[in-house]
Parts: C-alpha cells; structure tokens; sequence
C-alpha cells in the first residue's frame, strides 16, 4: 500500500522526489501485514513539509526488517528535519498524534507493544522508526 500511495505522489509531484522500499528476506512482503494508516502520514510529512524548499530532489527510503517476533519499519528521508520548538508550538503534530492514538488502540485490542520514535537528523532529514506485531 506504501508503494502505491508513494506513486502516486511522485506522479503528483514530478521530479520532486525519489523512493526506495527494502524488505529483508526474512519478510514476505505478500503475507506481513501493517495497520491501515500507520506510514501513510509520516510519508504525507515528508514530502509535503520535509521536501518543502528543499533545494535539491528529495528521498524516502522505507526499510522492513524482521526483530525478534516484530516487524521493525524505519522510515527516513533528507529532508529538512524538524526542531522540536519549530514555529513555537505548544502541540504535537496532527500526524504524530493520530499515529498515538491509532497505536494505543491496537495495543489495547492486540494486547501488542507497538511503537515508534522520531528523529530529526539536522538539517539533514527525518527519521521514523516503527516497531509493529507481525501480523499475517
């Protein structure tokens, strides 16, 4: 699903950006399973607020890995980053705050530990790392 929305806003967004998927061997892309809307806004974010003024044609690389019973998805791109006080908000970004909140309700119902963290990079871009249950 990651691919498809990906190519869809390259199409939208000609020559803004490239994009790379990789999936260790260990994961079959065909059964592994991820939570409807879970990478969608983090992507959305990239490019829509990383991408913005770049300067130079963006990147957004989605690796999938399997770590010890979970499925361990990072998300980075070289975007501009972000500072935690950026335009002095007092808030949580829409889309980290939807992320808790649809990650708390699968933990609750799946009984899971899902999580994730983000990382600005300096300047340099944004990294996302998501820790999921393998579902098949």
């Amino acid at each position: 699903m990651s691919k498809n929305y990906l190519t869809i806003q390259k199409t939208r967004y000609i020559d803004k950006f490239d994009f790379e998927l990789s999936i260790s061997a260990d994961l079959d892309p065909e059964k592994v399973k991820i939570p409807s809307m879970l990478l969608q806004p983090f992507i959305e974010n990239a490019i829509e607020h990383g991408f913005k003024n770049l300067g130079r044609k963006g990147e957004i690389k989605i690796e999938f890995t399997k770590e010890y019973d979970e499925l361990h998805v990072i998300l980075r791109d070289n975007g501009v980053g972000f500072r935690p006080d950026e335009n002095h908000k007092t808030y949580p970004s829409r889309a980290t705050q939807i992320i808790q909140e649809r990650i708390a309700l699968m933990n609750e119902k799946m009984k899971t530990d899902a999580r994730f963290s983000l990382i600005s990079i300096d300047s340099q871009g944004t990294e996302v790392s998501l820790y999921l249950p393998i579902l098949v």
